[in-house]
């Protein structure tokens, strides 16, 4: 039976995972020797590869149950799970969510204008094109530790926070404004100098191992950002690309 892995993909309702998932696929498809593993997975990317072509958002994800993307990556099976925000900022529903008790690792993603001290000095009409999420990332997870806790699952030993919608931030608020050498350093210091002192720091006490990155939504910005497939590269490898 081939190895499988499982991988979800959690944060605040628009804080951007679909996109963030379906240009992570791309580049695992195209430079990591990832392929579709089933028909439904090869038409939930087609369709929304359609959608961001035409300058579209894809539709929310379901609250019923996680979208699953399966690949084969080599001779493993890897099961991506976009877990609609209504299911992480929920309780109760997180409570439910069986795919977590899965995880081999975690990906966090952080819409950076869900942050009051980033969003009281954004552009209203950025705002608006992007829309943003109005959950606090702390929020998630919170009830993604106790989810975890409450399943008697042991805590996935990695979790990658991901700032999204990197190519919306203005050039003095981006983590790579400076162009550190040191890029996961950075972020972790934005995000405390950005008033979340206590994401950073409870996602260090919950998982032995935290990597912070930026991506875009388009992947042809001109912005700094990661390869949108970095994160779910380190959590499966431990090595960035």
């Amino acid at each position: 039976m081939m190895p499988t892995r499982h991988v979800p993909v959690v944060g605040g309702t628009g804080a951007g995972k679909s996109v963030f998932l379906h240009t992570a696929v791309g580049r695992m498809r195209s430079d990591h020797d990832a392929v579709p593993a089933d028909p439904f997975t090869d038409s939930r990317l087609a369709e929304t590869g359609a959608l961001l072509a035409d300058g579209v958002f894809p539709p929310r994800t379901p609250v019923s149950q996680p979208v699953s993307h399966t690949l084969q990556v080599r001779d493993r099976l890897l099961h991506l799970y976009d877990a609609a925000g209504e299911i992480v900022q929920d309780a109760d529903r997180i409570a439910d969510s069986a795919f977590l008790a899965l995880s081999d690792g975690v990906v966090l993603v952080v819409d950076p204008f869900a942050l009051p001290t980033v969003r009281a000095r954004a552009d209203p009409d950025v705002l608006a094109a992007s829309r943003s999420s109005g959950t606090d990332p702390k929020t998630v997870l919170d009830l993604l530790t106790e989810t975890l806790t409450e399943h008697d699952s042991t805590t996935p030993r990695r979790i990658a926070i991901v700032v999204t919608k990197g190519d919306a931030l203005p050039d003095p608020v981006h983590p790579y404004a400076t162009h550190p050498l040191d890029r996961p350093a950075a972020v972790r210091r934005w995000l405390i100098a950005h008033g979340h002192a206590d994401l950073v720091h409870s996602a260090e006490h919950h998982f032995s191992h935290v990597h912070y990155f930026v991506v875009t939504y388009l992947t042809t910005s001109t912005n700094p950002h990661d390869d949108p497939a970095a994160p779910i590269h380190w959590l499966l490898t431990g090595t960035t690309p």
